[in-house]
């Protein structure tokens, strides 16, 4: 970014023109712990990137090395979607690439930066998910009990199973996962967390809370046909505090991507990153949401800044909206 509306293009220099690929759903974070943004692209019917930045600048393809390249027994699969998240509260960021119809998912655990374990069947995704081709995708906290859920927006792209909807054989319904104490995701029903269900070509799912009131939203794009708008009206939802991370540049205030906070909530110390691009085809509202449960607020938030820096806020009490700017906090 050169400013002023312009850029440069450096995708050779900085060593992304060394491979090729389809590439689909794309997720930035820091997977390895070394304080720089890496990129992680899903890459249909070929292996899946990694693109690692390093010190000099050039981002280096670990995908191979750190076993996130290919499904368990070494073949490509047709990466879509993709989200990246600590759902397991060891401060390190956690994988979901989505795939085909009759393709598992691939739920990749972070193994403290150094390589991935590919985890789908074990943690109850594999069978949830495996009927449907999927495309957008988030890890969200839905009911605000401080487990990470799973949204998935699912559309055909062949006719090789019989159509559930006559005016578009491709159509197919959503699909919902709970994350629960035990670490396993569990279907939602009735179908896709919704009433009556919604059969439609699913692309792309963006992800907010867009009344204001605690509970992430989802906006699903369809293929030849309108959005879907589904607000979160969970009932029996646990008190919750969303965090606006921010930072002045050029003289303007701006959301702090590549940022992460974290809270201790009871004994457990929830990590939420700051990005928009996730999914598929799809940018989503940065703030952090985190589900409180029955907390009353935090002690404190730990923020660490896209630079290493940290600063400590707090304390918060539940159920409000926070903003917190770069330089204000404690050390």
């Amino acid at each position: 970014n050169l400013g002023g509306g312009a850029f440069a293009d450096v995708t050779v220099p900085r060593g992304l023109g060394e491979a090729r690929g389809n590439g689909l759903g794309v997720v930035a974070g820091d997977f390895n712990g070394d304080g720089r943004p890496d990129i992680f692209v899903a890459n249909d019917q070929n292996p899946d990137r990694l693109w690692t930045l390093t010190e000099s600048g050039v981002f280096v393809d670990r995908a191979e090395q750190a076993c996130c390249a290919r499904g368990p027994y070494g073949m490509s699969r047709a990466g879509m979607g993709v989200d990246a998240a600590d759902v397991d509260d060891d401060d390190d960021l956690d994988l979901l690439v989505v795939q085909m119809a009759r393709e598992s998912d691939g739920f990749f655990r972070n193994n403290n930066g150094e390589f991935f374990v590919e985890e789908t069947n074990r943690v109850g995704i594999g069978m949830g998910t495996i009927r449907m081709t999927r495309f957008g995708v988030g890890y969200q906290d839905f009911d605000s009990d401080g487990w990470l859920d799973v949204f998935v927006a699912n559309g055909r792209v062949n006719l090789l199973m019989a159509p559930l909807l006559e005016s578009d054989p491709y159509a197919e319904p959503n699909t919902l996962m709970r994350g629960t104490p035990s670490g396993r995701w569990e279907t939602v029903k009735p179908v896709g967390g919704v009433e009556q269900a919604l059969l439609a070509t699913s692309r792309g799912a963006a992800f907010g809370d867009v009344d204001g009131d605690g509970g992430v939203d989802v906006l699903v794009g369809n293929r030849d046909g309108p959005l879907h708008m589904l607000m979160n009206r969970v009932v029996e939802r646990g008190r919750w505090l969303s965090v606006r991370l921010v930072e002045e540049r050029a003289g303007q205030l701006v959301d702090a991507h590549g940022a992460n906070a974290r809270v201790l909530v009871g004994e457990r110390m929830l990590r939420r990153d700051v990005k928009s691009a996730s999914s598929y085809c799809s940018a989503s509202d940065p703030r952090l949401v985190f589900g409180l449960g029955e907390a009353s607020g935090v002690v404190s938030i730990h923020v660490r800044w896209l630079d290493g820096t940290e600063e400590i806020f707090g304390p918060q009490s539940a159920d409000q909206v926070i903003t917190l700017k770069r330089g204000t906090g404690g050390k």
